[in-house]
């Protein structure tokens, strides 16, 4: 029994590990403290329902840039995104209305929305919000929190600088139809070695398991 103990945790071991190897948190900001100078903008705003978040925006850029970061290959970006009021979808008599991404001027994103209960349109994938209401906008129209968004967006990066713009565009007036964002997380890979496939990790502690086994049942025998 002790040794198939010693083995389960060699074997919980080698899953952490994995985990660790998989991605590293090099950003965070939710935007409750003082906005610092890798931001292209201060602009924040408050609301009971969403707690400080940077906007709101409308055919605006919202600029993130990083330097100094360590050797990886992937970069996956998660953050929540708050619309409010009109936004019309692939309506092309009001729309279309575009939120989208870049990294790098590389477009990582870029999607139609609609407004809660418009019946419009939109390439936005994430179609269930989290929270739906009125977050301070014209209550004419309900608002939208989509929490960690879309699950996040990983891509291919090499570089030790990262510059992502956050964009909207084709929209009116802030009054009708804006956005913000809030929670962003950047994580990069952390050049560790190359990380076991789950099946390949599961057939590895079968295999321990198996040894384990068969080192009770030569034990018992002498």
């Amino acid at each position: 029994m002790k040794s198939i103990f010693n083995l389960g945790i060699i074997i919980s071991a080698v899953v952490l590990f994995s985990i660790q190897a998989q991605a590293t948190l090099i950003y965070s900001n939710d935007f409750e403290g003082a906005i610092g100078s890798e931001w292209s903008t201060t602009a924040t705003s408050y609301d009971n329902d969403t707690t400080t978040f940077l906007g709101r925006f409308g055919n605006d850029t919202a600029t993130l840039n990083l330097t100094g970061i360590g050797a990886h290959s992937t970069v996956t970006v998660s953050f929540d995104l708050i619309l409010w009021d009109s936004w019309d979808g692939d309506n092309t008599r009001w729309g279309r209305d575009f939120q989208g991404l870049t990294a790098d001027n590389t477009r990582v994103y870029e999607y139609t929305f609609s407004r809660p209960g418009s019946g419009a349109s939109s390439t936005n994938p994430d179609t269930t919000p989290d929270l739906t209401g009125y977050f301070g906008g014209n209550r004419r129209w309900e608002d939208a929190l989509y929490k960690n968004f879309n699950d996040g967006f990983s891509f291919d990066h090499f570089s030790s600088t990262l510059t992502l713009d956050f964009y909207g565009r084709h929209l009116q007036s802030l009054t009708d139809e804006s956005w913000g964002i809030d929670n962003v997380k950047i994580y990069t890979d952390n050049n560790a070695s190359p990380v076991p496939e789950p099946t390949t990790l599961l057939l590895f502690g079968a295999g321990l398991l198996g040894l384990a086994g068969m080192a009770g049942k030569m034990k018992r025998k002498k």
